[in-house]
C-alpha cells in the first residue's frame, strides 16, 4: 500500500536541475501572493530498488522491526557470559553451559541475518507498487511541506510529521512512523544546491547519522 512504501520523497523520475524561485522587488513587509504559492525548490527524483531497500533497513533499525538491535546485542553478550562463567559451577551441567554459549551466535544470526532478510524481501515487494504509483514524479519543496507530483498520484507531507531524518553519504531517509519513511537520494540534488537544501531540512527536522548498528 502507498502508506507503507517509502512515501513521497522517494518518488521516481529523472534527476535534473534544481529550480529555485526568486521573487521580484516588493515593498518591505509585503509578500506577493503568487510567490506564496510557489515552491522554494522543484526537481525530479528517482529512487532505485537498491536505494529503497537500504532506506527500509535504516528505517527498520531506527523505528521499525529492527529498532531493538542494541538490546539484542546486550542480551546475546549476557547469554554468552552466563555460558562461559557457568562452566564448573556446582549444580550446573556442562550441557547447560554449552547451550548458553550456543544461544549467543544463534540470537545474533536470527536478528542480523534472518530478520533483515525479511525486511529486504518486504521492501522489494513494496518497491514494485511504489514505482508503479510514483514514477515519474517531481518533488516540490514548500516552506511547511513537501509535495510529490506523479501522473497518477500527488502526495503532501508536512515537516511537522517527520520527527527525524537519517543522513548517509548517499541518502536522506525521513522517518514518519514505524512503517512509513521517505527517501531522497542525494544524487538527485544538484551539488551546488545540496547544502542549501540540507540547511532547510536541518532547520525543520532533526537530522542524524546512522549508528554502527544501523548499517550492519
Amino acid at each position: 500500500p502507498p502508506g507503507k512504501m517509502g512515501g513521497t520523497l522517494g518518488s521516481a523520475g529523472r534527476c535534473g536541475a534544481l529550480i529555485l524561485f526568486s521573487p521580484g522587488p516588493v515593498e518591505k513587509g509585503e509578500v506577493p501572493m503568487a510567490y506564496e504559492n510557489q515552491p522554494r525548490a522543484e526537481f525530479p527524483v528517482t529512487v532505485t530498488k537498491d536505494e529503497y531497500i537500504r532506506a527500509a533497513l535504516l528505517a527498520a533499525r531506527r523505528t521499525g522491526a529492527l529498532r531493538s538491535t542494541p538490546s539484542v546485542v546486550a542480551a546475546a553478550a549476557l547469554v554468552l557470559l552466563l555460558g562461559v562463567f557457568s562452566v564448573g559451577w556446582t549444580g550446573v551441567p556442562l550441557s547447560v553451559s554449552i547451550l548458553f554459549c550456543a544461544l549467543c551466535p544463534l540470537i545474533l544470526l536470527l536478528f542480523f541475518v534472518a530478520e533483515p532478510g525479511a525486511v529486504r524481501r518486504q521492501a522489494g515487494r513494496d518497491y514494485q507498487t511504489y514505482a508503479a504509483l510514483l514514477c515519474p514524479a517531481t518533488l516540490r519543496i514548500f516552506p511547511d511541506n513537501v509535495v510529490t507530483a506523479a501522473p497518477t498520484l500527488t502526495q503532501t507531507d508536512q515537516y511537522a510529521l517527520m520527527p527525524e531524518c537519517i543522513e548517509t553519504p548517499e541518502l536522506l531517509v525521513f522517518l514518519k512512523d514505524r512503517e512509513r519513511f521517505l527517501v531522497l537520494p542525494k544524487r538527485c540534488m544538484p551539488e551546488e544546491q545540496r547544502e542549501a537544501l540540507l540547511e532547510q531540512f536541518l532547520s525543520l527536522i532533526h537530522i542524524s547519522e546512522p549508528t554502527r548498528l544501523d548499517v550492519i
